[in-house]
Protein backbone atom coordinates (compact mmCIF):
# COMPACT_ATOMS: atom_id res chain seq x y z
CA UNK A 1 0.00 0.00 0.00
CA UNK A 2 1.20 3.24 -0.78
CA UNK A 3 2.75 5.27 2.32
CA UNK A 4 2.69 2.14 4.48
CA UNK A 5 5.28 2.93 7.16
CA UNK A 6 5.13 0.11 8.98
CA UNK A 7 3.83 -3.05 9.95
CA UNK A 8 2.66 -4.50 13.61
CA UNK A 9 1.84 -8.08 13.80
CA UNK A 10 -0.43 -9.83 15.89
CA UNK A 11 -0.81 -13.34 16.87
CA UNK A 12 -3.70 -15.70 18.68
CA UNK A 13 -3.99 -19.46 19.01
CA UNK A 14 -8.15 -18.37 18.82
CA UNK A 15 -9.45 -17.03 15.53
CA UNK A 16 -11.51 -14.35 16.79
CA UNK A 17 -9.74 -13.22 20.58
CA UNK A 18 -6.54 -13.60 22.14
CA UNK A 19 -3.93 -11.40 20.06
CA UNK A 20 -0.74 -10.34 20.92
CA UNK A 21 1.60 -8.18 19.49
CA UNK A 22 4.53 -10.01 18.30
CA UNK A 23 6.56 -7.07 16.98
CA UNK A 24 6.71 -4.04 14.12
CA UNK A 25 8.30 -3.83 11.07
CA UNK A 26 8.71 -1.98 7.44
CA UNK A 27 9.00 -5.13 5.55
CA UNK A 28 6.72 -7.10 3.43
CA UNK A 29 7.30 -10.16 5.27
CA UNK A 30 7.79 -11.61 9.22
CA UNK A 31 8.80 -14.45 10.67
CA UNK A 32 7.77 -16.10 14.29
CA UNK A 33 10.71 -17.32 15.29
CA UNK A 34 8.49 -18.03 18.66
CA UNK A 35 6.10 -20.70 16.84
CA UNK A 36 6.50 -23.92 17.80
CA UNK A 37 5.89 -27.10 15.08
CA UNK A 38 2.52 -28.62 14.66
CA UNK A 39 0.80 -25.56 16.55
CA UNK A 40 -2.10 -23.49 14.66
CA UNK A 41 -2.20 -19.89 14.98
CA UNK A 42 -4.05 -17.04 13.60
CA UNK A 43 -2.05 -13.75 12.66
CA UNK A 44 -3.29 -10.02 11.83
CA UNK A 45 -1.62 -7.23 10.44
CA UNK A 46 -2.31 -3.73 11.13
CA UNK A 47 -0.72 -0.70 9.10
CA UNK A 48 1.05 2.33 9.73
CA UNK A 49 1.09 5.21 7.56
CA UNK A 50 0.84 9.29 6.14
CA UNK A 51 -2.60 10.51 4.69
CA UNK A 52 -1.97 12.95 1.80
CA UNK A 53 -1.73 15.73 3.83
CA UNK A 54 1.12 13.94 5.93
CA UNK A 55 -1.14 12.96 8.93
CA UNK A 56 0.30 9.93 10.43
CA UNK A 57 -2.73 7.09 10.64
CA UNK A 58 -2.79 3.74 12.46
CA UNK A 59 -4.69 0.64 13.36
CA UNK A 60 -6.11 -0.62 10.13
CA UNK A 61 -6.19 -4.17 10.86
CA UNK A 62 -6.28 -7.32 8.54
CA UNK A 63 -8.51 -9.63 8.97
CA UNK A 64 -7.52 -13.13 10.97
CA UNK A 65 -5.36 -15.93 8.65
CA UNK A 66 -4.72 -19.27 9.91
CA UNK A 67 -1.27 -20.81 9.87
CA UNK A 68 -0.30 -24.38 10.53
CA UNK A 69 3.68 -24.48 11.28
CA UNK A 70 4.88 -27.41 9.63
CA UNK A 71 9.23 -26.62 10.21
Amino acid sequence: MKGVKEYTIYRSTKKDSGYKKLGTTTKTNYIDKSAVKGKTYYYKVAIGYKDSTGVQLSGIMSSPVSVKVVK
